[in-house]
């Protein structure tokens, strides 16, 4: 042989296994499970429920991983469970494991891929399904499932769910957000109802509609507009910002809520967005985050939204919440901003993300 072997240990092929490292003691795969489920989830309790097993016995199993490699996986207190470094280190190598057995598991058995979304059923409805059919075909051969619910909660309490939109900030321990959009909240009714809004002030005249019992979409509004005299607890609670649209555009009062999830109305004139600035343009700024922009923007509170008198309101996040396997491809994300082209229907809140545990 005029050519030297390239292969890293003489005598075998290439992506062979040494025959010499199957004498070596190696951690069991239940073990795995339960320290990759204890890391996502922040608690053994959690980790124990998830995987059906006993809290005693997922105890046992990763303190049988932390004999096995001689440290501590995770720092114990009283909120919870943190990686060490070793943690970390450890869990990228046993989802890289599970994750190729689950694949071929799934090769073998002839069977798809699934993705599970929850999310809320306003949302589901004016903006998910207007992308389907882009999304389905970034998916591939991933079969989408979804789930509509009024729980908006960045918790994974049922073993179906892969993926929830949520409102909220995407500070979770062991979720990682990818924000979609801002939220704009404004005010949406009849161009009737409207003619008779002159100002924010005039809202004390009509009823206000809320799209959950909160009422926390019209105290963010209202506190921005400075309209003090508005008492933001008085008016009609829905279950949902569909029917909240509904009752508005049927003349019922004011809604409050995000113009993306009014497009339909708002093109044919069912509803409007009374309120102006003095410059011609509608209180607030819409998002210019798209999915494909959104990765270089800090997971920060500290976004600001220009008022008429020149301060800044706090924005939040709404975020997708995800756990891995499975994650979206790229190109699902690609279509993830609403095509709504519009200047400042109202006062921006939060913001939709793409979230996967880390």
């Amino acid at each position: 042989m005029t050519e030297q072997s390239k292969n890293s240990q003489a005598g075998y092929a290439a992506h062979a296994y040494p025959l010499a490292d199957l004498t070596r003691p190696l951690p069991p795969i239940a073990a795995l499970q339960a320290f990759v489920t204890a890391a996502h989830l922040g608690s053994i309790s959690k980790a124990a429920e998830h995987l059906c097993r006993t809290q005693g016995a997922v105890s046992r199993q990763v303190q049988q991983l932390e004999a096995h490699y001689g440290c501590a996986l995770f720092l114990r207190h009283a909120s919870g469970l943190t990686l060490t470094t070793e943690g970390h280190t450890l869990l990228n190598v046993a989802v890289d494991v599970l994750s190729r057995l689950a694949e071929h598991a799934d090769l073998h058995a002839g069977t798809k891929s699934i993705l599970t979304l929850r999310l809320p059923s306003t949302f589901a409805i004016r903006w998910l399904l207007p992308r389907l059919r882009d999304i389905h075909h970034a998916l591939g051969g991933i079969e989408l499932r979804i789930s509509t619910s009024a729980d908006d909660t960045p918790e994974f309490d049922t073993p179906d769910v892969d993926a929830i939109i949520v409102r909220g900030a995407g500070r979770w321990t062991g979720l990682a957000a990818l924000p979609l959009f801002e939220e704009t909240l404004t005010p949406l009714c009849t161009a009737e109802l409207a003619s008779s809004l002159k100002s924010p002030a005039d809202l004390a005249r009509v009823v206000l509609l809320h799209p959950g019992p909160s009422h926390g979409e019209w105290h963010c509004w209202l506190d921005y507009a400075k309209a003090s005299q508005v008492n933001a607890e008085s008016g009609l609670v829905f279950d949902t910002l569909e029917l909240t649209l509904t009752a508005a555009a049927q003349g019922h009062g004011v809604a409050i809520g995000d113009p993306r999830m009014a497009r339909e109305r708002l093109e044919t004139g069912a509803l409007v967005a009374p309120f102006f600035t003095g410059r011609g343009e509608r209180l607030g700024i819409l998002s210019r985050l798209s999915a494909a922009t959104c990765g270089a923007v800090e997971d920060s509170r500290a976004c600001r939204c220009p008022r008429e008198d020149g301060a800044g309101g706090s924005i939040d996040w709404d975020v997708v919440v995800m756990p891995s396997p499975p994650a979206m491809p790229p190109a699902a994300q690609a279509s993830a901003e609403p095509a709504l082209d519009a200047r400042a229907h109202g006062f921006g809140r939060d913001a939709v993300t793409l979230v996967q545990r880390r």
